[in-house]
């Protein structure tokens, strides 16, 4: 698929390095808040060995997962965050692989994860056929379990966005989600939701959310 073919959330793709260091610059609170997270979320889970974090961006959560003792390998479409995570696990001194792949159409054979997952990405699919292409190729590829992050509707933030819209403001590009819609997505790959993690419950708008693959 060209890029003028591609969907249009996917011109956030950061392929090029300069925009990749940018991404780099975040605020040091909403990071420790947001891995602290995913840290949330992983107590709630057995002991597991291999981790997908797709996409991985500059890999910050995929070096959260290798500190946590799993086999960790991050993956993304952009070439040059690919490259800046590079950088960071070989400055880091932790062991991960990072590789380029497409979510929509991964690579990897079925189950070839213990545990995926999908950190701030959800809420820029833009419509129903993506986001169920999405969630069947993160369950594909999971033997057990998907972590996936979206934006609750009903918190300060999102409420928020759509008084600020309402009122002539600026629209949001982002896309809150009911976590009953994204769990029929998932019913119908087999899997069951098993905790729901708020960054801080009813203030900020991303959510955690933690589907097993039903025996």
């Amino acid at each position: 698929m060209s890029d003028l073919e591609a969907p249009a959330y996917k011109s956030r793709i950061k392929r090029d390095i300069e925009t990749a260091e940018k991404y780099l610059e975040r605020k040091p609170a909403r990071h420790r808040l947001e891995m602290r997270t995913i840290e949330r979320a992983l107590d709630k889970l057995p002991a597991l060995s291999r981790f997908l974090d797709i996409p991985c961006g500059t890999g910050r959560a995929t070096l959260l997962l290798a500190a946590h003792g799993y086999a960790a390998v991050g993956a993304d479409l952009g070439e040059g965050v690919v490259e800046v995570a590079r950088r960071e696990v070989a400055s880091s001194g932790l062991e991960c692989r990072i590789e380029i792949n497409d979510l929509e159409a991964m690579t990897y054979g079925a189950g070839s994860f213990d545990a995926v997952l999908c950190f701030r990405l959800y809420h820029h699919l833009p419509d129903d056929e993506v986001r169920a292409r999405v969630v069947g190729e993160l369950c594909r590829v999971a033997r057990h379990y998907v972590l996936i992050s979206y934006l609750h509707p009903w918190s300060f933030t999102s409420i928020k966005r759509r008084l600020r819209a309402a009122l002539g403001g600026k629209r949001s590009r982002q896309h809150p989600t009911r976590p009953e819609e994204l769990d029929r997505f998932f019913a119908d790959q087999g899997f069951a939701p098993r905790g729901d993690v708020p960054v801080r419950r009813f203030l900020n708008s991303l959510h955690l959310r933690i589907y097993a693959r039903e025996t």
